[in-house]
Parts: structure tokens; sequence; C-alpha cells
């Protein structure tokens, strides 16, 4: 997710690999209240995050812990791959994925506006698993060859655009 965002701020990104990439925290919130694996605890407790006045007291101690104040539409993937128009991305999701589904890589797909776009769904895996196991060249044979399409090789010295969180 941090490379979409570095990309919809900066055009020296060349290119994005978004592997497992989040729509949103809220979309994970949402996910996992619905997992029957997670505990029923812990779905219950989550659930109540998702109130909007637990919502704005859970924003407001981020900010005091860590002084940055947290804003969800930035926070949103989603909003950042709107904002990509030049940049090729490439979606990686694993097909067994509950945490961020494949459905969100192909929504993602669907509304970036760039031409230079890929999505591949890893058969069998899950969430940050799909470099694993016997799908491994797919994985690897995928992301080489849309860098390979997609990133000029030639070294770039340029001024870096700074990335800013907030």
């Amino acid at each position: 997710m941090a490379a979409l965002h570095a990309a919809a701020q900066c055009a020296d990104v060349d290119a994005v690999v978004a592997d497992s990439a989040f729509i949103s925290p809220d979309d994970v919130l949402k996910n996992v209240v619905q997992q029957k694996a997670v505990p029923l605890k812990l779905r219950i407790l989550l659930q109540f995050a998702r109130l909007p006045l637990l919502d704005r007291s859970s924003d407001l101690m981020f900010r005091l812990r860590t002084g940055v104040k947290l804003d969800r539409n930035k926070a949103s993937a989603l909003a950042a791959v709107r904002r990509i128009h030049q940049q090729p991305i490439l979606f990686i999701s694993g097909e067994k994925d509950w945490l961020a589904p494949a459905q969100n890589a192909h929504r993602m797909y669907q509304e970036a506006p760039t031409a230079h776009k890929d999505l591949v769904v890893i058969p069998g895996a899950y969430h940050n698993t799909t470099y694993y196991g016997t799908t491994r060249p797919l994985y690897e044979s995928s992301v080489l060859d849309f860098l390979a399409q997609n990133v000029s090789w030639q070294a770039s010295f340029g001024a870096a655009c700074m990335f800013d969180p907030n």
C-alpha cells in the first residue's frame, strides 16, 4: 500500500508492484469481523471499533501517540490508485486471501486510470503467501515480466520525491 501512495505523490516512482494491498483500513476491519476463523471476542471488539464515536477516538489516540493525524481517505489504497495516471501498476492477490481479497485487487485494477496495469491472482495463496510454494515461478515470472516491460533500467540520479504520510 505504501508503494501506491508513493507513486500517487511522486512521478519519480517508475512502477508499482502492489502485492496483497488493502483497499482501506475500514475494509480490513470489515473483512476480519466477517471471518469465522477469528475468535468471536476479537470480532465483537472490532465491530465496536467500527462505530463512528470509537472510530474518532482511535484516530485521536493514534495522533496523540504518533503526532500524525490519521486521514482515513489518505490511508486508502483505492484513493491512491485513483491518482496514479502515469506509472504502471501490477496488482497481485492470493486467491484465498480473506484479509485483502482478490475482488479488492480486481476493483483497484478496474479503477486505476493508468493505461499500463496488470493483475495476477495467485492460485491457492492466502494473504502474504503469494510468493511461497508451488506458485513461486508464476509470481517471479509475473513480476520480472512486468518490470522488464515497464521500467527503464538506466540509473537516474535526480532529486528524489519526499513522501508525505499526511
